[in-house]
């Protein structure tokens, strides 16, 4: 039996672009625990388990987005000439504002754009598995896998509950604006950060408690299971099969958003206000319950081969996208350190939906089924003439099939903020399965 045993000490540090530091994490201890056992001592099979945490720090997107200057400016303006009828419904002309503007110019300061206490996102794994031989050249297996986040860490945009806890302690002269656009905590946890509790420019470290804000904890789970078969390369060919069970279950995919196709590392819509949560607990996007997968090799001759791989894989999970519920939140002076006016601006992204009525509902997470099953099948042809040592010459075909499934859907069903209509492309598709085509390669080794 083999054991090992590793610890690993992380340490990071994140800084503004004046070289200030904003999140410190030192010796952040993560340990590694395994076993590997020949259960029969001929090396015909083997029991094998790991138990490992895996730290994740402040992405590079999160630390360029918090840190930088950011403006944000919108006006309204009447068009007494309407628009132009050329295709690019441009304005004729502009006439007078309408209202006030929306200003938002935000200048980060290392003491407000991080929890004090903020500490990184990690990860626990279990892995156990078995393999054994069944003949000289087959082999099967089975391996269940466990991955449990237990910290989770995201950009936060909420301000009510800040102002609400100074108003509660007498600090009249708060003004919310003064705070970071968004700030990095950990959902679920107290915030600690500093504030200017008198508007006067001195910032105070401040503890406001969860209940102020109303995160949950961040939570993602993945349990699998995966059945296994190999034929090493005997008589001509050799093949490989896996079956994979599984579930991914939590509140938040991590730090993107696929269902939003958000590519924004660590600075998602999921956490920027509590009411982003609302319904956001089920199977996340990632989640695909069946995965077959096959992949086979054939020498026709010594210098010819031909390959397939095959995979089928179940769909995943859908839902309704919608403007985030305001009715809740402060408007203050319409400024955007108020959170009503603040998130107004955000596009259809919370699980509240404009449903059959006209009213605003809220959903949960896949409440709209699952994307259809993705069968896609590859042939490929090698040749390596013997005549040519080194040169291999190779033919891919993929999607040999030419399947044109479905892969991502338009979730997004509110059409127009303050608008009871709906968009007509909700659930419709948006994406299919890349079309046949055929890849040519030439590869000489020397």
């Amino acid at each position: 039996m083999l054991v090992y045993l590793g610890v690993r000490s992380e340490s990071f540090n994140n800084m503004d672009g004046n070289g200030k530091t904003f999140v410190e994490s030192s010796n952040l201890i993560a340990p590694r625990l395994g076993f590997s056992w020949d259960v029969n001592g001929d090396s015909s099979a083997k029991l094998f388990t790991t138990l490992g945490r895996s730290y994740i720090p402040v992405t590079a997107n999160t630390n360029i987005r918090s840190t930088r200057v950011e403006n944000y400016n919108q006006s309204w303006y009447l068009l007494p000439d309407g628009r132009k009828t050329d295709g690019t419904e441009a304005p004729v002309t502009i006439g007078d504002i309408i209202g006030e503007p929306i200003i938002d110019n935000q200048v980060p300061q290392p003491e407000r754009i991080a929890d004090k206490n903020l500490t990184p996102m990690y990860q626990d794994e279990f892995i156990i598995g078995y393999q054994q031989f069944l003949t000289d050249d087959w082999s099967a297996g089975a391996k269940f896998t466990a991955k449990a986040l237990q910290n989770g860490m995201d950009d936060f945009c909420g301000h009510d509950g800040f102002t609400n806890w100074a108003a509660d302690n007498g600090y009249d002269n708060f003004d919310p604006n003064s705070m970071a656009g968004c700030m990095l905590i950990n959902p679920g946890e107290d915030i600690t950060i500093a504030m200017d509790l008198e508007n006067d420019g001195n910032l105070t470290s401040v503890t406001t408690p969860n209940s102020y804000h109303g995160l949950p904890e961040y939570k993602r789970d993945y349990y699998g299971l995966e059945l296994t078969a190999d034929k090493a390369m005997s008589n001509g060919w050799k093949a490989s099969f896996s079956y994979v069970l599984s579930r991914t279950h939590g509140n938040a995919e991590g730090y993107v958003n696929s269902s939003l196709a958000q590519e924004d590392p660590g600075a998602t819509q999921d956490f920027d206000h509590q009411n982003f949560m609302h319904g956001s607990e089920g199977y996340l996007p990632t989640d695909r319950t069946h995965q077959f997968k096959a992949f086979g090799l054939y020498e026709i001759t010594e210098e010819l081969l031909v390959s397939a791989n095959i995979s089928l894989v179940s769909g995943i999970p859908m839902s309704c996208q919608g403007f985030v519920k305001t009715d809740d939140m402060l408007t203050g002076d319409g400024t955007t350190g108020y959170d009503a006016p603040n998130f107004s601006r955000y596009g259809a992204s919370s699980f509240y939906c404009m449903n059959d009525d006209g009213q605003q509902e809220l959903s949960e997470r896949g409440d709209e089924g699952r994307t259809p099953w993705l069968f896609n099948a590859d042939l490929g042809l090698s040749y390596s003439p013997m005549w040519a040592e080194g040169l291999n010459l190779k033919a891919t075909v993929f999607n040999v099939f030419n399947n044109q499934e479905a892969t991502t859907f338009d979730q997004v069903n509110d059409y127009e903020q303050g608008s009871t209509a709906r968009s007509p492309n909700y659930l419709k598709a948006s994406s299919y399965q890349s079309p046949r085509y055929v890849q040519i390669s030439a590869h000489y080794s020397f």
